[in-house]
């Protein structure tokens, strides 16, 4: 995956996604509005302003899961959880990024009684509308071209204002005048009175060094009553900061070009700024037949806006009857009080759907050959009749109904065609690259067609710490598009290789990650790979005294760059990396606290933000840990059944739990023992 994958895929798919929970608040909006609340054109426009942030929120408020059951059980487990993460002294950690420990998953039920559950009809995977990877890129080339179309057209107007504010002549004669108006109004902001022969409509230009610009044509024909109406209304406009407001409207139009809730709502704004300042005017005490006059005596003298942009008393004809039609209906001072209460209740009804919303199953997803999985690999030990004896398999199991057949068995008594291993499959890997599956045992790797009939082997060597008798590969990844392998040698060191045997050259040594952490006798064991920026992830012990710490250490492939993101006092273990979405996920065992459940949990890549997004029983430990970063599903391998192991009575189960609905499933469940899981095409 290409970094244009990575951005095209997640953008496409967030903005798309907000046309259809933005066209409901939309709609909800115009019917509270309609037919419930009578509000002043300030509350519409607080009203309709909140909505379109909500909007433009909408992809970030899509991935922060809710969670809504409150038994009392979980919420005493969650509180001891969250005091014993403050309670946690970190003496790994090089620096102190910000963590936050939120619950936003339900515990994971799993089920050992059934050997395959079908997926669920009305499941997410059939609800969306998957588009391929190439029209995902054509939309995002599109979209990119728009917003910066639109913004060339926002940069030419804040330069036009610029230009304006340069040539603009002070009106130093009737300085007093808007000096006494901001007196009586007290709007404590400093604000020029200035004339321009450009403009054909009074307007105010804010940012910095506010002023009101004055046509030149039109000063000698206003009287003092007219000149303080227009002079009222632009400072309405600088006091409300419409100017900042505005910028920022335009921005999100500028990046919802596409969307016809962000129009309507940019149009709607557009009015009830207008309207406010209106309303803001007459409660200056200006009597309302006088004012609308006087709206139409300059709107007689002026011409319509030639910049979109500034902040004016004028737009269109039909605009202007709107608004002068309303400011005469006004009966009394009270229509124009700002709504609080309303606004209150509004906020809350919007902002409950808005979370509502933001939960529904995506309408559009994103779907490729090359980063789309679609089978789930898993290693098993499975007992036999001799109670001496237990044999191994690779299953391959479909996400899409979660059927599954064996690829490869060794069981003697199997009369069916199918091969046998030469090396017990301790870890799998599938590479994308040549569509193969990978197993180590030792020193020694295999490899298979996902048929199972091409069966290859070959042997590393390496040189490790001589105080290791039988070195070995414990946990080994794959990385599809240089077609190395990235392995841990008997949680020593990280070493790399390829993938047809041969040395196995360190890259990351006992004596790195000593100085990393400052425990000379700290060890590997878990690795995996961000293939899209080229980084290693591992996760690390340390003990001082009684005490263990782990934590994540991030490399570059070639081990440079090795440091410390994130550690905790808990038990940490099963490392996964979501490249596309810039998270790192683990399992974390409460060590002092034994009835606390295990959680998976997830932070940046960085190390920062941590939160846990699944609760798992205590007496189920997890011993694999993937997540598909395109669907956003987490799987692992889950054990049912209470120390010691005994692989002829064990049960175990794979289980996924997808992190957009919060739909959980048991992909497989049997008695067998799972030695490893890998995702594959």
């Amino acid at each position: 995956m290409t970094w244009i994958d990575a951005v095209a895929h997640p953008v496409v798919a967030y903005l798309s996604n907000t046309l259809g929970p933005g066209l409901m608040l939309a709609v909800l909006v115009w019917a509270m509005l309609r037919f419930g609340f009578k509000l002043s054109a300030a509350s519409r426009y607080v009203i309709f302003y909140g909505t379109l942030l909500m909007i433009a929120s909408l992809p970030l408020i899509s991935h922060i899961h809710f969670s809504f059951d409150f038994s009392a059980a979980e919420t005493d487990a969650v509180m001891e959880s969250a005091l014993n993460e403050n309670e946690n002294v970190n003496p790994l950690a090089e620096r102190k990024p910000s963590s936050k420990q939120v619950e936003i998953a339900p515990t994971v039920p799993t089920g050992t009684e059934i050997e395959t559950v079908a997926a669920s009809s009305d499941s997410a995977a059939t609800s969306t509308w998957n588009i391929s990877e190439l029209f995902s890129i054509s939309l995002f080339g599109l979209w990119a071209l728009g917003v910066i179309g639109w913004m060339v057209v926002l940069s030419k107007n804040v330069v036009s204002l610029r230009k304006l504010k340069r040539s603009a002549t002070p009106l130093l004669g009737y300085q007093d005048c808007l000096n006494q108006c901001l007196e009586q109004t007290k709007v404590k902001r400093r604000i020029k009175l200035m004339a321009s022969d450009q403009i054909s409509v009074p307007m105010s230009i804010g940012f910095f060094q506010p002023m009101i610009l004055l046509p030149t044509h039109m000063i000698e024909q206003l009287n003092e009553t007219e000149l303080n109406h227009v002079l009222l209304h632009e400072i309405a406009h600088l006091k409300r900061r419409d100017d900042w407001t505005k910028l920022l409207q335009k921005l999100i139009r500028s990046a919802f070009f596409f969307h016809p809730a962000v129009w309507w709502l940019d149009r709607q704004l557009d009015f009830e700024r207008e309207v406010a300042c209106d309303d803001w005017v007459i409660q200056q005490q200006q009597p309302h037949k006088e004012y609308a006059l006087n709206l139409i005596k300059i709107a007689e003298h002026s011409a319509s806006h030639q910049n979109r942009l500034l902040t004016s008393a004028f737009f269109t004809k039909k605009t202007l009857k709107r608004r002068v039609n309303m400011i005469l209906k006004k009966k009394d001072q009270s229509s124009h009080r700002f709504g609080k209460l309303q606004i209150t209740t509004i906020g809350a009804i919007l902002l409950f759907a808005i979370v509502a919303l933001s939960q529904l199953v995506p309408l559009v997803g994103i779907s490729s050959e090359a980063t789309s999985f679609q089978h789930l690999f898993l290693a098993k030990i499975k007992p036999e009749e001799d109670p001496n004896v237990s044999s191994l398999a690779i299953q391959q199991i479909s996400l899409e109904n979660f059927s599954n057949e064996v690829l490869l068995d060794n069981d003697p008594a199997n009369e069916q065609n199918i091969n046998t291993f030469t090396v017990h499959p301790s870890n799998i890997a599938f590479n994308a690259q040549d569509g193969k599956l990978y197993w180590v045992s030792g020193l020694m790797l295999e490899r298979t067609t996902l048929d199972g009939q091409q069966l290859e082997a070959f042997e590393y060597t390496a040189s490790v710490d001589e105080r290791l008798t039988v070195p070995g590969i414990i946990d080994f990844e794959i990385h599809s598009e240089n077609q190395s392998l990235y392995a841990i040698i008997d949680g020593h060191g990280i070493v790399s290789g390829g993938l047809e045997g041969g040395p196995l050259t360190d890259i990351i040594t006992q004596q790195d990650v000593a100085i990393v952490t400052g425990d000379p006798f700290a060890r590997f064991f878990d690795v995996e790979l961000d293939e899209i920026n080229d980084k290693l992830y591992m996760l690390t012990t340390k003990f001082i005294g009684n005490s263990i710490f782990r934590g994540v250490l991030r490399a570059n492939l070639d081990g440079s760059d090795l440091e410390l993101v994130t550690s905790i006092k808990d038990l940490m273990q099963n490392i996964a990396v979501d490249p596309v979405h810039q998270k790192v996920y683990w399992e974390t065992i409460p060590i002092n606290q034994p009835a606390l459940n295990r959680t998976i949990q997830r932070a940046s890549l960085d190390g920062s933000n941590i939160e846990t997004v699944v609760t798992i029983p205590r007496n189920e430990p997890v011993f694999n840990l993937l997540i598909d970063g395109l669907t956003e599903t987490l799987y692992w391998s889950s054990l049912n059944t209470e120390r010691p192991i005994d692989f002829r009575t064990t049960t175990s189960s794979i289980q996924s739990f997808n992190l957009r609905n919060g739909e959980a499933n048991t992909v497989i469940s049997g008695n067998f023992f799972i030695l490893d899981i890998s995702l594959g095409s």
